[in-house]
């Protein structure tokens, strides 16, 4: 495993970012949702690459992050509560049977969007 790896994943995780911004002003909320714990996802999947571990092939993302601190990663229970809140927009913004929070709404991609920009910081910060 090449060593710089974690930061095509880094990378990847502020395109993501980006995209959940660009949607955010075009109205597209359900989708900010999904691309931002899809960034969360990313930068969690980066830090395990980082400590030359290959992720498990889930979307969990308090999972993940439980890997990660097992791996050196220190969260807060801040992060660890977006972290809880994004884990289900995976799911919840791709598929219709699994509507049970309402994400087609300005605030919870707002909500999202912050979150996700926070685990992105605190875990890109975390490795300096």
């Amino acid at each position: 495993m090449q060593s710089d790896e974690y930061q095509l994943w880094f990378n990847k995780a502020d395109d993501n970012l980006k995209w959940a911004s660009d949607n955010l002003i075009n109205g597209n909320y359900s989708l900010v949702c999904f691309l931002s714990q899809q960034a969360a996802e990313l930068v969690l999947k980066g830090y395990l690459y980082l400590k030359e571990t290959i992720p498990e092939k889930t979307h969990n993302l308090v999972n993940l992050s439980e890997i990660c601190m097992r791996q050196g990663l220190d969260l807060s229970e801040e992060v660890i509560k977006y972290l809880n809140i994004l884990s289900d927009y995976y799911f919840e913004s791709r598929y219709p049977d699994m509507l049970d929070i309402d994400l087609d709404n300005e605030k919870a991609a707002k909500e999202a969007l912050e979150s996700a920009k926070k685990i992105v910081e605190k875990i890109k910060t975390s490795i300096l």
